[in-house]
């Protein structure tokens, strides 16, 4: 069984700062898999017109669905503060196309129940399967088991 453990978040600017790139990720990656793009949304030049798209949705659902100020925003993804304005503007008029709405609305009840960056950590838990005995399930690997030589090998070495 996997056991999760709460940890306490980091109010300190670099904290939140690693927590909003966190988030700008988080969500990047949902807009890319909802839309089935394959580049990255985060990388600093401008990319196709539809990863400048997916990106501007990517910061209005930052903006939105967290509730991080544009200012906060425009830090995770590298761009200006005016960038992330314009952005959210666009991707508030496209919400009147029905289609588009729904995409949206579910991308953002996606990323309001995401949970805290780094608010539980794994602990590597063991789970019995008979009496002296345990299997691993996370943290370490098993050793890898011993093959048994093959005919060939074992003709070799007579």
């Amino acid at each position: 069984m996997i056991q999760l453990t709460a940890s306490s978040p980091d109010t300190t600017p670099v904290g939140r700062l690693r927590d909003d790139c966190a988030r700008a990720r988080f969500a990047c990656d949902a807009v890319r898999f909802a839309l089935g793009l394959s580049e990255c949304l985060l990388m600093p030049n401008r990319g196709s017109a539809d990863a400048a798209f997916a990106r501007q949705m990517a910061m209005y659902l930052c903006h939105v669905g967290f509730g991080i100020s544009i200012s906060r925003v425009a830090l995770a993804f590298g761009r200006d503060r005016s960038t992330v304005g314009h952005a959210c503007h666009l991707v508030e008029d496209r919400r009147d196309d029905p289609a588009f709405d729904q995409l949206l609305c579910a991308l953002e009840q996606a990323v309001r129940g995401a949970p805290a960056p780094g608010a539980a950590r794994l602990v590597e838990a063991r789970c019995q399967d008979g009496p002296g005995q345990s299997r691993n399930l996370g943290g370490t690997r098993r050793p890898a088991r011993r093959r048994r030589p093959t005919a060939q090998a074992r003709s070799r070495a007579a």
